[in-house]
C-alpha cells in the first residue's frame, strides 16, 4: 500500500481473502472485518504513515456471510523507499484450523479439569460413605471384646453385622457403576 493507501500490488490471494477487487483501498480491504477487529488495524494503520519500521500483527475475525467468519493472521510493517515513499507491506493468511485446534485444546482442557474435579468429589463422596459403617464395625468390635454382658455382646456383634452389610452394599453399588 503506497502512501495514499491505495493498494500498489497484491496477490490474487488477497483479493480473493478479502473479498475486494484490485482498485480496493487499503481501508476498503478491511470492510468485512468484525468492527472492533477493524478498528484495531486501521488504528495501527493510522500511527504507521510517519514511522517506518514499525510492525504490527493480530489475529482478526473476517466475515464472509451472515453468520459466519474467517479468522485471519495479519501482519503489516511499514517502510520507506529509496525514493522516499512511506510504504505498508502486508501478509494475511487464514487460520481457521489453528483457531479450531486450540479452541479444541482448551475444549479438551475444560473437560480434563471437569472430570478431575468430579472424580475427587466422588472419591471424597465415598471415603465418607465407607468411613462411616466402617467406623462402627471398628468401634462395636472394640465394645464386643471389652463387654462381659451376654446382651451387649448380642447388640454389639447386631450393629456390626448391619453395619458389615451396609458396607458390602456400598462396594457392591461402587463396583457396579457403569
Amino acid at each position: 500500500f503506497g502512501p495514499d493507501q491505495q493498494l500498489l500490488f497484491s496477490t490474487d490471494p488477497w483479493f480473493n481473502l478479502f473479498g475486494v477487487s484490485r482498485i480496493a483501498s487499503l481501508r476498503s480491504s478491511f470492510d468485512n472485518l468484525f468492527v472492533e477487529d477493524r478498528e484495531t488495524v486501521l488504528s495501527y494503520l493510522d500511527k504507521v504513515g510517519d514511522a517506518p519500521g514499525v510492525s504490527f500483527a493480530a489475529k482478526v475475525r473476517m466475515r464472509y456471510a451472515q453468520d459466519k467468519f474467517h479468522w485471519l493472521e495479519v501482519r503489516f510493517v511499514s517502510r520507506v523507499t529509496e525514493e522516499g515513499y512511506h510504504v505498508t507491506m502486508g501478509m494475511a493468511r487464514n487460520i481457521d484450523k489453528d483457531m479450531a485446534r486450540a479452541d479444541a485444546i482448551r475444549a479438551s482442557l475444560d473437560a480434563a479439569k471437569t472430570s478431575g474435579l468430579l472424580k475427587s468429589k466422588f472419591v471424597a463422596n465415598m471415603s465418607h460413605e465407607i468411613k462411616t459403617p466402617l467406623n462402627a464395625i471398628v468401634g462395636f468390635t472394640d465394645l464386643l471384646t471389652s463387654s462381659e454382658d451376654p446382651q451387649e455382646k448380642q447388640m454389639y456383634a447386631h450393629f456390626i453385622s448391619e453395619n458389615n452389610n451396609s458396607l458390602l452394599e456400598l462396594i457392591d453399588s461402587i463396583l457396579n457403576i457403569p
